[in-house]
């Protein structure tokens, strides 16, 4: 079953619809396949607007994707990085190790929040180095794409949050809660066990709109981090 996404009802039985259900011999491993040949999928979520499901998953030194999951898809993982570009919406060329996903949507707690113009985009966790200290030029942040109808990406990455102390803090879980986005950081902020206790969970809301604008780039950030999202 690995490299692969399984898809089953609520009582763990392969779904009749699946591309390869055949259980005249039996419940097989093919009968759950909904598509294949992933290298290493960390983290999904289901858009709405399509009621489509989107995933992420790690290369090994190069070329991180994201896709559609599309029903009886072969993407191509064949032990080599270069493969990792086969239905990727996205392609991280150099390593990020995205871990999840979530989609900010109507549908979902109302939009947690969120304005009209941001809604359905999705936002990837780039936990980056492993239990690396400090910001990194690749991870350690959150980043939003645009994906229209076809599921075809139309911008992104875009950083909305990146870590900037100086421990070992990342972004890994993700998900929309009712009145913001909601992230873990995996990992203790000091110390040097990585199995630690003392992980947090953090929001990231929509407080109010900023009512001016300005040409000063310091008063432009100090009035987002007061009005913006925080």
């Amino acid at each position: 079953p690995r490299g692969k996404i399984l898809r089953m009802d609520s009582t763990g039985q392969p779904l009749p619809s699946n591309p390869h259900y055949n259980i005249s011999n039996g419940i097989g491993v093919a009968d759950f396949v909904f598509s294949r040949g992933y290298r290493n999928p960390f983290g999904g979520e289901w858009r709405s607007s399509d009621g489509a499901l989107y995933v992420v998953e790690n290369g090994t030194n190069a070329n991180d994707r994201l896709s559609r999951a599309e029903r009886g898809q072969n993407y191509g993982w064949n032990g080599n990085d270069s493969s990792m570009v086969i239905g990727a919406i996205h392609t991280w060329v150099i390593p990020v190790a995205p871990v999840q996903m979530t989609f900010i949507q109507s549908s979902v707690f109302g939009g947690s929040g969120f304005p009209m113009s941001v809604l359905d985009r999705a936002y990837v966790t780039e936990s980056g180095p492993t239990y690396a200290t400090g910001p990194q030029a690749n991870g350690k942040r959150i980043t939003s794409f645009a994906i229209n109808a076809a599921g075809q990406k139309l911008t992104g990455p875009d950083t909305l949050v990146s870590y900037q102390g100086t421990g070992r803090s990342t972004a890994a879980a993700i998900t929309a809660g009712p009145d913001g986005l909601y992230f873990s950081d995996l990992y203790r902020e000091t110390g040097s066990n990585p199995a630690a206790a003392g992980a947090n969970t953090l929001r990231i809301r929509v407080v109010a709109a900023a009512a001016f604008t300005t040409s000063t780039s310091t008063a432009t950030v100090m009035a987002m981090a007061r009005t913006g999202l925080r």
